[in-house]
């Protein structure tokens, strides 16, 4: 008996929703790039704190070239002072005028009741101090210089020597109440 072979099975049909439809596929769409403008608000708030720092860098280097103007005046007076001396030769005028515009200028950086009565050796042991020392012939000669006559005249040398002194302490001395970096 030959038993009646089983019909083969028919292949199943194809479900729709089983098959991966990768033809049917769209591309991946990327987003808009981010663009610089506006700037996120971090920027924002990192762009207002340095254009405060910048403004207050600005305001305080105004204020340090307003509070020097006074140096400006005397370096220009005693180089204009050393131009005198250098076509007449007076020496002793020239000490008389170094003498008077240190003073001045003391008097713009410092209290008046503290420098306006100094003379002779308290006015020179004043800009020994503040100019940080003075050599001791600079010492003497600007200590005799008010009293010596108008013809005596001291050495070139020394002269110009004390002339850069003068320069240099107009432009280290410091002001009384002064901050370290003016």
């Amino acid at each position: 008996m030959t038993q009646a072979a089983a019909p083969a099975s028919p292949a199943a049909p194809a479900n729709p929703a089983s098959q991966v439809p990768i033809p049917q596929l769209a591309d991946i769409h990327l987003p808009d790039p981010v663009g610089l403008w506006p700037p996120a608000p971090g920027w924002w708030l990192l762009s207002a704190a340095a254009l405060a720092v910048l403004l207050i860098a600005l305001l305080k280097l105004r204020a340090r070239y307003r509070r020097n103007a006074y140096r400006r005046a005397a370096r220009s007076a005693l180089l204009q002072a050393w131009q005198v001396y250098q076509s007449d030769s007076d020496g002793g005028r020239y000490l008389r005028t170094f003498n008077q515009l240190l003073k001045r200028t003391a008097l713009a950086g410092y209290p008046r009741e503290s420098v306006a009565g100094l003379s002779g050796a308290a006015w020179v042991d004043f800009l020994a101090a503040t100019a940080g020392g003075l050599p001791q012939s600079a010492k003497t000669l600007l200590q005799a210089a008010p009293y010596r006559p108008a013809t005596a005249t001291a050495d070139a040398a020394e002269l110009a020597r004390i002339h850069q002194l003068g320069l240099d302490w107009i432009k280290r001395h410091r002001r009384s109440a002064e901050p370290a970096d003016a």
